[in-house]
């Protein structure tokens, strides 16, 4: 069956049209209370008075789509009031098949999401991480990131090694659908690795990398990295799991119990023990492939934290190269112009880039070097020099060693930190020297890779070259001196 024999033909048209972002926000929310309801559905009235506090609270409005024709009224109407603006969304929902409203027999209206709307909703949840808020009685909450795969592993290893046990046929369906699911896990995280690098390159603020790279930590390090390093470590279940997956394809009770029972499931297919050998050798690929798999990510860590390190450090010293001063010519343009002053930004940046026709240069002032003449150049040999490879001198290991030092970030943490805490805005002040900001940076990526909490905080920290979003780090094992 096609795909549009089961959905409605303006199924997506939300999705692209001019208020897309209004309508993917609000069904995102939608959803999420629609998920804590009654089982039976939600009423609609309730619904409306979340999505109403969710527009306020997130300021969405919609944009009025310019045709030939008079305007729509309804859409005319919703742009009036945030409450009329929330009975509208869930009519569009209803409309292009996401919802479903059913009439009771006290004639209250219950909503339901459709099945396709719930597949759906569940894949955007999955897309972009949600986080919990931190209201009224909860204290703490922790971030819900539909990407973690946190259990895939341990669930595969517990179905295979559980001696109660006995019913192979749902132990090879559960075990089959967990390492698919641990595959897509391991390959979004990968993929937003990759991302995150991309941002790297896009990002032209100190203040941006820093916030991306908070949102890094919480989105990939704590919820998926770390726990593929440490509580999900493939090397503690690979042996026993592989094992026991081989003990299946030499039992042939197992086999023939798992060939009964994907003849009943396949009924075209014309040899279920192939596929049943096919099935199992595939799980046990996966597993013995994972190792190259977790090093690209490794790989991939690295050279975002690197890239990281490396534009930061280009950004706080553009100002002393060419490009650098470009770009703040640039910035500068850009800034008049947001203010209507573009062209005294133009008139006072056009001397410095206007050369006199006329101008003529003597020798002793020009900046121009003559070629000099080709020589030929004899051989030379190592050998007649003494180099010493094993000593590492300090200038050859700021340049090539690590991107940071390990004993220098807990020194600094030593000097810095508050019972546990350093927060950036007590060490970042408007003159504080680059050093000093560098290695709060360093701190920064460190606490990354310690998994240690890193909180972003409302205010901001002020610099006299940039500005960025303030944070605290709390420091962790016997870093605290």
């Amino acid at each position: 069956m096609n795909l549009f024999d089961i959905i409605p033909q303006n199924f997506f048209s939300i999705l692209s049209s001019k208020n897309k972002r209004l309508y993917s926000s609000c069904l995102v929310e939608a959803f999420k209370v629609y998920e804590v309801a009654s089982i039976l559905g939600i009423d609609k009235r309730i619904l409306v008075d979340e999505l109403t506090e969710y527009i306020e609270r997130s300021n969405l409005s919609i944009e009025l789509e310019q045709t030939l024709d008079e305007e729509d009224e309804d859409a005319i109407e919703a742009s009036k009031s945030k409450r009329s603006l929330a009975y509208f969304v869930l009519r569009k929902f209803e409309e292009c098949g996401w919802i479903y409203v059913d009439i009771t027999e006290d004639y209250e209206e219950i909503v339901n999401f459709t099945d396709a709307g719930i597949t759906m909703c569940e894949a955007l949840t999955k897309i972009t991480p949600t986080y919990v808020d931190m209201d009224d009685d909860f204290e703490e909450m922790p971030v819900i990131n539909p990407n973690e795969y946190h259990g895939y592993i341990y669930t595969i290893y517990s179905l295979l090694t559980n001696p109660m046990n006995n019913d192979y046929p749902l132990i090879l369906e559960q075990v089959y659908s967990n390492t698919r699911q641990l595959i897509r896990a391991l390959r979004r995280l990968d993929s937003r690795m990759k991302d995150y690098i991309q941002t790297v390159v896009d990002t032209s603020e100190i203040k941006d990398l820093i916030s991306t790279l908070m949102l890094y930590k919480t989105e990939l390090i704590d919820n998926g990295y770390a726990k593929l390093k440490t509580g999900d470590n493939i090397n503690k279940y690979r042996l026993s799991i592989v094992n026991r997956l081989e003990q299946y394809e030499r039992n042939d009770a197992i086999v023939y119990t798992l060939c009964e029972d994907y003849k009943k499931k396949y009924y075209r297919l014309d040899n279920p023990e192939k596929k049943v050998f096919h099935d199992i050798d595939d799980i046990v690929d996966v597993f013995n492939s994972l190792d190259a798999f977790i090093s690209e990510i490794d790989y991939k860590n690295k050279k975002y934290i690197d890239s990281t390190i490396g534009k930061i450090k280009f950004l706080l010293s553009e100002d002393d190269n060419v490009i650098g001063k470009l770009n703040t010519i640039l910035k500068y343009i850009k800034i008049e112009n947001k203010h209507g002053h573009i062209d005294s930004a133009i008139s006072n940046c056009q001397s410095l880039i206007t050369l006199r026709s006329n101008k003529t240069y003597n020798q002793e002032s020009s900046l121009y070097t003559p070629r000099g003449r080709y020589v030929k150049v004899e051989n030379q040999y190592l050998a007649d020099y003494d180099f010493d490879f094993g000593e590492d001198t300090a200038e050859y290991m700021k340049q090539y060693g690590l991107p940071y030092d390990e004993d220098l970030i807990k020194k600094f943490i030593a000097s810095h930190a508050i019972e546990g805490i350093i927060r950036a805005s007590d060490v970042v002040l408007p003159n504080t020297d680059l050093d000093t900001v560098m290695m709060l940076i360093y701190t920064l990526i460190y606490a990354c890779e310690q998994s240690w909490d890193v909180t972003k905080l409302e205010m901001e920290v002020k610099h006299y070259k940039f500005t960025f979003v303030d944070f605290e780090i709390k420091v962790g094992g016997n870093d605290v001196r």
